[in-house]
């Protein structure tokens, strides 16, 4: 794990599913990691999870929401606030 740079989860709502399959690779490892999580209950289960192992939320890009976890970095305390706005906007357009 030490040679791992990044992880991408992409897996449309399945994301804590392959998060319970990493935990003991995310322990040890101080990759980045992405997740896409399309609402706030996804992103909290999410953030919660990556938390346990020391990851916190940088960002946040992509039409979809895809949040980025760091371990060792301050949150960004407007990631949330940016995926509400995003289901704000997707909601208005009847998505």
């Amino acid at each position: 794990a030490g040679d791992l740079a990044l992880i991408k989860i992409d897996v449309e709502g399945h994301e804590v599913q392959v998060l319970q399959g990493a935990m003991a690779t995310l322990a040890k490892t101080n990759a980045v990691v992405t997740a896409e999580t399309a609402t706030i209950a996804e992103f909290d289960a999410v953030a919660a999870m990556l938390a346990t192992c020391g990851y916190a939320p940088t960002g946040v890009y992509c039409a979809t929401p895809t949040v980025i976890f760091e371990k060792d970095a301050a949150a960004a305390p407007d990631v949330a606030a940016t995926i509400a706005a995003h289901e704000a906007k997707m909601a208005g357009r009847g998505a």
